[in-house]
């Protein structure tokens, strides 16, 4: 019996009860289909990896701006180690050992295409007692001073040099005794009118000079140094603040 053919005997009808219960025919509707879009935690999960890759990329950047940082900052320290190693670290003259092989050098040229070359040294008068009555610091600035008139006095071929701690020296190649002799005398005057100033204090100073020439006075580079330094100790025996050719 369907239900069109039973006679409903109203609410209490059982058929209709039981009948109510049962399944029907109508499909099911299926489920709808999820859009693509990310839910609320996938979205700030994704914004999280975005902001990490960023500041990732950002610590990696500075890391390279300050690696670069370092490396020119080795550079500049091996630099100055190198050019420390060629000049004096109070005048920014040559040192010595620099100053030696490039005077070899220059007199062996000058014996092999027969050029003249000069040598002068110099003393500043009276620096020990500077040095006991103002201090070393004042000693020093001295030094410093006069390393600057005498490169700023002498030509750009010469070569000039702290020869000792006290001494300098100053080599010019392609230059007779005539041409020395101009450039020296210009450099002790140039230092006695140098006024040099170190703290509160002011103070002029002298120098003697010793000169001599190749292949006029001097026959090779021993001798050149040799009648260099008897020049120069024979102007300071005769009272300083000149200059002697021997």
């Amino acid at each position: 019996m369907t239900a069109n053919d039973h006679i409903c005997t109203g609410p209490t009808c059982m058929f209709c009860r039981v009948g109510s219960n049962l399944p029907t025919s109508t499909p099911t509707p299926a489920p709808r289909r999820r859009t693509s879009a990310p839910r609320l935690g996938q979205r700030d999960t994704h914004v999280n990896i975005e902001i990490q890759v960023l500041e990732r990329v950002k610590e990696l950047e500075q890391r390279a701006i300050l690696n670069n940082l370092d490396r020119k900052e080795e550079l500049s320290k091996d630099e100055e180690v190198e050019r420390l190693a060629f000049v004096d670290g109070l005048t920014s003259l040559y040192n010595r050992r620099t100053f030696t092989k490039e005077m070899a050098f220059e007199v062996k040229r000058a014996k092999r295409y027969k050029r003249p070359i000069s040598l002068c040294l110099l003393l500043v008068d009276n620096l020990k007692e500077i040095s006991r009555k103002y201090g070393a610091l004042t000693a020093d600035m001295t030094l410093k001073s006069i390393a600057q008139v005498i490169q700023s006095t002498v030509r750009e071929i010469d070569i000039t040099s702290r020869y000792t701690s006290d001494h300098f020296a100053i080599l010019m190649p392609e230059t007779n005794a005539a041409g020395a002799a101009v450039v020296t005398d210009r450099v002790r005057q140039r230092i006695k009118k140098q006024a040099i100033t170190h703290g509160r204090l002011t103070l002029n100073v002298t120098a003697s000079l010793g000169l001599t020439s190749f292949p006029s006075q001097a026959k090779d580079l021993e001798d050149l140094i040799a009648r260099a330094n008897v020049a120069l100790e024979t102007a300071i025996e005769e009272g300083g603040d000149r200059y002697l050719l021997v």
